[in-house]
């Protein structure tokens, strides 16, 4: 699912298949192992074309999936993040004492 090609490291420059790091690169370290996510952008513009992005009524980060390294969208949590969520939260109000 994920469009990822390769993660490098933009210290050392040393390649990495995305799913033998955990985004830093094993030999520079944490602080400067950071690294660079090169994508397959080909097969992302077949995904997040126009038609896309404005008929998607996905007002999260979720709707660039396409852009996420995300392998098995099992593992999306449910809640939304992004485009400012609001959240009703039943115990507050009581809590309160909402009208409305």
């Amino acid at each position: 699912m994920s469009n990822i090609i390769l993660l490098k490291c933009i210290t050392c420059e040393k390649e990495y298949q995305p799913s033998a790091v955990d985004y830093t690169c094993p030999d520079c370290g944490p602080l400067l192992g950071t690294q660079e996510v090169l994508y397959d952008y080909d097969a992302v513009k077949k995904e997040l074309t126009h038609d896309y992005l404005s008929s998607n009524k996905d007002f999260t980060h979720w709707r660039y999936l396409p852009l996420l390294p995300i392998n098995n969208p099992d593992f999306i949590q449910p809640l939304s993040v992004g485009w400012t969520p609001i959240y009703f939260n039943v115990a507050i109000v009581q809590e309160l004492g909402v009208k409305s």
